[in-house]
């Protein structure tokens, strides 16, 4: 016998001792009953995470929460002012020009800039909302220092070149006008006019192709001195980092950072006389419509916020809500249907939405307000509905904490709308607290049919005959929500 045949007749013998005593030792199989289903478990116990706040001397909050699964950090810069403070006429000035930040700053060019965040692998991401600016970055947790480093020199020494300003400029004047071919831009862009008018949230924040194309150059850097400031501005830090690691390089980057912002935001208008109306925009040629039914609504900071969430959920906002089980799965006219509560700081719509056939415009609508009606009177919220709807919200509470990125998103909306460290653990007890009466009284102040502006951007000359036999004002638009003159025909298929 060689000596590879010896090893191997070794190495069995071994195996077949092993499995001998295992067999010998192992102890007796316990019965198992399997003439029903097993019970169910206790349900986990979970909890958003503590958030760790202080405010530096410049007037800036920190909103800390460390997290160790990964070696990873986000980090958000929060500017308490947005798009409402683009001047009337100019809406998408704060959105062009928080995109401008990264165009080179006094240390280095675009190029350089762009190659420094590749060289740490930090992802960095500007963006504006009606209410604030976010500048965000996700980083690996050691290089919090050198990322920070460059953001700061983003935010305190941007160059805001006017040669990348006619470029960018350019690239978002072609992106609205290609938008404003969707009938789903005529739709929100007129929702919006309908019931915020000219004033705050009443225009995109990213603009219509009429208001960037009135946007100078020198707007953007006004807009710039006049907004980006410490005072009143918000860091989020997420993920792997001590505190006084997090502390040190914050004060370190922007601890001498000194001001405040100068700039006013638009105040709010009031909804349009006529809310309750046709509100057409035409799309010759479409092969839906884009309707929608909406009316004002509270801001984020509404008493009636979560009672207000769950009755949505039953009506349209969760796929197995009325509305979705109606269009699309009862009656076929859709993909989707839903319906949402959008809140901002100063105030709030609720809109209910859908891209239809063509051919069942007015079919759904009808549907539609056939589900407002009834979940008012005549088919009431059952304890059932209102169970599955608390029970939906809180399962998926977790799901918004699963990555550190989401974490962070959570934190900001304390930073955002000036909520105590608290609110994202106090939630739970107020969704599971809503009573059947609470969530009925919602229902009752919200899905009033004839409060309702009607949206529909479709093709005119298919729709607007069935859409006269709900005995409203037909109302025209064009695809940026300015209201055409009566009668008029939309300008629609020449401006595209």
């Amino acid at each position: 016998m060689n000596a590879q045949s010896h090893r191997l007749s070794t190495l069995l013998f071994g195996t077949m001792l092993l499995l001998a005593a295992a067999c010998h030792t192992q102890a007796p199989r316990r019965s198992i009953d399997r003439s029903g289903l097993p019970a169910v478990g206790a349900p986990a116990q979970w909890t958003p995470p503590t958030v760790e706040t202080w405010r530096m001397d410049n007037g800036m909050t920190v909103y800390y929460v460390p997290l160790h699964h990964a070696p990873l950090l986000n980090v958000q810069l929060i500017l308490p002012h947005g798009a409402s403070t683009d001047p009337q006429g100019k809406a998408g000035l704060t959105n062009l020009m928080a995109d401008m930040l990264d165009e080179g700053t006094a240390a280095m060019n675009a190029m350089v800039l762009s190659d420094a965040f590749q060289r740490l692998a930090t992802d960095y991401h500007a963006s504006a909302s009606t209410d604030t600016i976010t500048l965000s970055m996700h980083l690996i947790a050691s290089k919090l220092g050198p990322s920070l480093a460059l953001l700061r020199d983003v935010v305190r020494s941007p160059t805001l070149p006017k040669t990348e300003f006619d470029r960018r400029k350019a690239q978002r004047i072609a992106g609205a006008l290609s938008s404003e071919a969707e009938p789903g831009t005529g739709q929100w862009n007129t929702i919006r006019r309908v019931l915020a008018g000219t004033g705050y949230a009443g225009t995109p924040t990213g603009g219509t192709r009429t208001t960037l194309l009135a946007i100078q150059h020198e707007d953007v850097v006004a807009h710039y001195k006049n907004v980006v400031a410490p005072q009143g501005a918000s860091i989020v830090v997420v993920g792997d980092a001590d505190g006084p690691t997090v502390k040190k390089a914050i004060t370190k980057a922007f601890g001498d950072w000194s001001g405040s912002p100068t700039v006013q935001q638009r105040a709010p208008s009031p909804p349009a006389q006529d809310i309750h109306a046709i509100h057409l925009i035409d799309y010759p040629g479409s092969a839906q419509s884009a309707i929608a039914v909406a009316r004002p609504a509270g801001s984020f900071h509404s008493p009636t916020r979560v009672e207000d969430k769950i009755f949505n959920r039953i009506l349209g906002g969760a796929f197995v809500s009325r509305i979705n089980m109606n269009l699309r799965e009862d009656k076929g006219y859709t993909y989707g249907a839903r319906s949402i509560f959008a809140r901002l700081r100063r105030l709030g719509m609720f809109v209910t939405y859908s891209s239809v056939k063509t051919s069942t415009t007015l079919a759904s609508l009808q549907e539609i307000q056939k589900e407002m009606v009834g979940i008012v009177r005549g088919k009431p919220i059952t304890p059932y509905e209102l169970n599955a709807a608390k029970k939906g919200l809180l399962l998926g509470l977790p799901a918004k904490y699963e990555r550190i990125g989401t974490v962070a998103d959570q934190v900001a909306t304390l930073a955002t709308y000036g909520l105590p460290p608290n609110w994202l653990q106090i939630q739970a007890k107020k969704i599971d607290a809503v009573s059947m009466k609470s969530v009925t009284e919602s229902a009752k102040r919200n899905a009033v049919w004839d409060r309702m502006a009607i949206v529909v951007a479709g093709d005119r000359a298919l729709i607007e005959d069935d859409l006269k036999k709900f005995g409203l004002p037909i109302l025209l638009y064009d695809a940026q929500g300015n209201r055409l003159q009566s009668g008029v025909q939309s300008t629609q298929a020449i401006d595209r």
